[in-house]
């Protein structure tokens, strides 16, 4: 069956225009693959929600400590934030479970270290007030008898000054919260916060999925100021945030039709990284085999290990890109702007794909925190992580696309024009030969003439490619010398 389908099909109430690409799990660093794997083997849910849980709980622990400089100078935040519309039963809980688990452990843990410090904060307490108490009395009895109360009031001042401050256990993980409990976690934590939602009807009816604006500047990094009229006003510095919602389509569908639309308005739907997977109920069979955790319990023991430097570190770290890394990347992101043109692959989806580097280098900054790497991040962490949001891409385009009902020459095009740019990139060449498409190229053009001579037609009418002939041999060449690299159409190249 391809891949990519001309077809319109209805999962739960909303209508998707073609089945899904195959998520490219073997593009992540093979420790990851290896843990996602066993995941999978125990629950066997459908590797897109495994995938978020575990990406989830690297962006949640490296977000603390660490930020990112790409392209030309611009710094951010790495927390990603992850949608995921499935229906009931696909077991996003447990894989939750699995691969979050570490970051209550230690949450849990810091909150019983705190049980003794809250008992001693208590009688400091209790004794500063008698000490603020009897300085009140004085000053009172001594304005009474017209006496100086100046070394008294100092004495009140440098009081103040000294008044003790209750410990808090650093909160990271919400399951359910209000706007303003997440900007007081985020306050207290130091910034960094993780919000793990397992159910999106009850999250998307609170008043922290309306506040759409306050959300998008928080993915973004940016400094807010909270004025509060009955307590302390203050500025949240740089917070970082890692989302992750799941949602059942119905919820989802109903939520667009009402506040949801904020979220688009604002550009907060383009941050996410969403997926709709298809299901995997009716298949989830029972083997009876012992299953393995080895990779399992080596990723939440890194994850442990990162939360623990973090614990060591005061200041943020400030990673960049390899100069490979970053030209790679400007690579990519003139592919995907060639595509915002009018009738371009990405012109419906314009908001999700101009965020779409962002979101990758914030990826792949993640993953190099995770994999303990020293230095700048390097070109095959950053492609690992542009193949993992690219296939993100092709699912907000298949949600949300509005002209993305294309015909079957149009999808056997974008298959075969992201097939040529990377068969050139891998010979190193500027053009192929006509027939390697019938030997080498996509699977549903090699027995197909037909389609396979439309696709091409499509292609150079479009000004993609253009032909050519050496002797008697017929080549295809790319027009725009940039499509030559490898991965530029992030979306329809996984071939």
């Amino acid at each position: 069956m391809d891949r990519f389908q001309g077809r319109r099909a209805r999962q739960g109430r909303i209508e998707v225009n073609c089945t899904p690409f195959i998520y490219p799990l073997e593009a992540l660093p093979p420790k990851i693959v290896a843990a996602i794997t066993e995941a999978q083997a125990i629950l066997q849910a459908p590797v897109p929600i495994i995938a978020a849980a575990a990406l989830s709980s690297i962006s949640l622990a490296a977000q603390d400590k660490y930020r990112v400089r790409w392209l030309h100078d611009i710094e951010s935040p790495i927390g990603l934030f992850f949608l995921t519309i499935a229906e009931s039963g696909e077991r996003k809980t447990a894989a939750d479970r699995l691969f979050i688990g570490t970051h209550e452990e230690q949450q849990g843990a810091a909150e019983e270290d705190l049980s003794e410090a809250e008992a001693e904060w208590e009688a400091a307490k209790a004794i500063w007030r008698a000490r603020q108490n009897g300085l009140s009395k004085a000053i009172s009895a001594n304005i009474k008898k017209g006496l100086s109360v100046t070394q008294l009031e100092e004495q009140l001042a440098e009081l103040e000054r000294s008044k003790p401050k209750q410990r808090r256990a650093k909160r990271s993980v919400f399951h359910d919260t209000t706007t303003e409990a997440l900007i007081r976690a985020l306050r207290d934590n130091g910034g960094s916060a993780g919000v793990m939602i397992d159910e999106g009807a009850v999250f998307f009816n609170s008043r922290a999925a309306h506040n759409a604006a306050m959300l998008a500047r928080i993915w973004s990094g940016d400094n807010i100021s909270v004025d509060r009229v009955r307590s302390e006003s203050f500025t949240l510095i740089r917070p970082r945030l890692t989302m992750s919602i799941f949602t059942q389509p119905a919820a989802f569908t109903d939520f667009l039709r009402g506040g949801g639309q904020a979220w688009i308005n604002t550009g907060l739907m383009s941050r996410f990284l969403i997926s709709f997977p298809l299901s995997t109920q009716g298949y989830r069979f029972i083997t009876g085999q012992t299953l393995n955790r080895q990779w399992l319990d080596a990723f939440n023991t890194r994850i442990s290990e990162v939360l623990s430097e973090n614990s060591t570190h005061r200041d943020s770290r400030i990673l960049s890109l390899t100069p490979e890394a970053n030209q790679s990347l400007i690579q990519h992101m003139n592919g995907v702007e060639a595509q915002l043109a009018p009738w371009g692959y990405f012109s419906d989806i314009r908001g999700a794909a101009s965020k779409i580097a962002e979101n990758a280098v914030r990826l792949a900054a993640g993953l190099h925190v995770f994999e303990g790497l020293q230095g700048p991040i390097s070109k095959q962490m950053l492609e690992a992580a542009v193949a993992i949001c690219g296939w993100h891409l092709s699912e907000f385009k298949r949600l949300f696309g509005q002209h993305t009902q294309l015909t079957q020459t149009q999808q056997d095009a974008a298959q075969l024009l992201g097939w040529l740019t990377g068969r050139m990139s891998q010979l190193g060449s500027a053009a192929v030969k006509k027939n390697d498409i019938a030997q080498f190229g996509p699977n549903a053009l090699r027995g197909s003439r037909g389609r396979r001579e439309a696709a091409v037609f499509s292609l150079v009418a479009s000004g993609s490619i253009r032909l050519g002939q050496y002797g008697k041999t017929a080549y295809v060449m790319l027009n725009d010398p940039q499509l030559s690299s490898p991965q530029i159409h992030w979306a329809v190249n996984r071939i």
